[in-house]
């Protein structure tokens, strides 16, 4: 038999005063509500005042910012305040992270993420990516400290025995791994030309690694920064050896760089 939305109404209404009536914390969140008339959405912010936020899922992944600062605005202007509204995002489109950067710029109060996407089909907004994007753009919404991000979403990958794509933003080995010619050679002289932040603002560690494929430009800094003369030479020289002994490290780059000059 189904429910009418008035009869499910009422019958949310005996579970919240149940929950009240015990102390007992809780969110009510509504299923698919991005793709609900807004109508419904508003009778329900009218007639709960209790619990503190009722959220608007994304059930399915297919909401874009455009779309959640619509419905957003909609609740907004017919007298919701937005305060009181929670969201969750689902990655089906890859836009959870953006889609709960808009809501939280909209003015929500309340945002579901979860540590690497981590959660039912493409998973859930990331905890990471919120984080550090909203920090990095000045966006006022995430309270944390910001060193804390990357151990503490590696420490409870780890306790979850979870394994991260090497390509993940934020945690992947590979973003802020720098190997391409044109690349180790810039972020020599500047990071920033191929990063959008420095990883150790956030815990992690920026890795230029050198070898096959390290450009003249790359050799003649890393042996510039050995102190040993850049020419073309051993400019040679060393990208020899980087092909022969390669991919290696910074560290163990300049090492061979210095060699050249004993």
């Amino acid at each position: 038999m189904q429910t009418s939305y008035p009869e499910m109404l009422d019958q949310l209404e005996v579970a919240i005063d149940h929950a009240r009536d015990h102390g007992l914390p809780m969110t009510l969140t509504l299923m698919d509500g991005f793709r609900t008339d807004p109508a419904r959405l508003i009778e329900a912010f009218e007639r709960f005042d209790y619990p503190e936020h009722l959220g608007i899922a994304d059930t399915v992944g297919s909401e874009t910012p455009r779309e959640v600062r619509r419905t957003l605005d909609t609740l907004s202007t017919a007298g919701v305040d937005l305060t009181r509204v929670g969201v969750h995002f689902h990655e089906d489109l890859g836009l959870a992270t953006a889609n709960t950067l808009a809501a939280g710029r909209a003015g929500v109060g309340k945002a579901d993420v979860s540590v690497a996407s981590l959660g039912e089909r493409a998973g859930n907004a990331a905890l990471e990516e919120v984080a550090v994007s909203d920090i990095i753009t000045d966006g006022n919404l995430v309270e944390t400290a910001s060193s804390d991000i990357i151990p503490v979403c590696e420490a409870a990958l780890a306790i979850l025995d979870e394994k991260i794509d090497p390509r993940k933003p934020i945690l992947g080995a590979d973003v802020t791994r720098h190997e391409a010619g044109i690349h180790t050679a810039a972020m020599l002289d500047e990071p920033r030309v191929f990063e959008p932040f420095d990883p150790a603002t956030f815990g992690g560690r920026r890795e230029l690694v050198f070898g096959e494929g390290t450009g003249r430009g790359g050799a003649r800094k890393l042996l510039e920064q050995a102190d040993t003369d850049p020419s073309n030479d051993n400019i040679t020289q060393l990208l020899d050896r980087l092909a022969r002994d390669g991919p290696v490290d910074h560290v163990e780059a300049q090492a061979i760089a210095e060699r050249l000059g004993q």
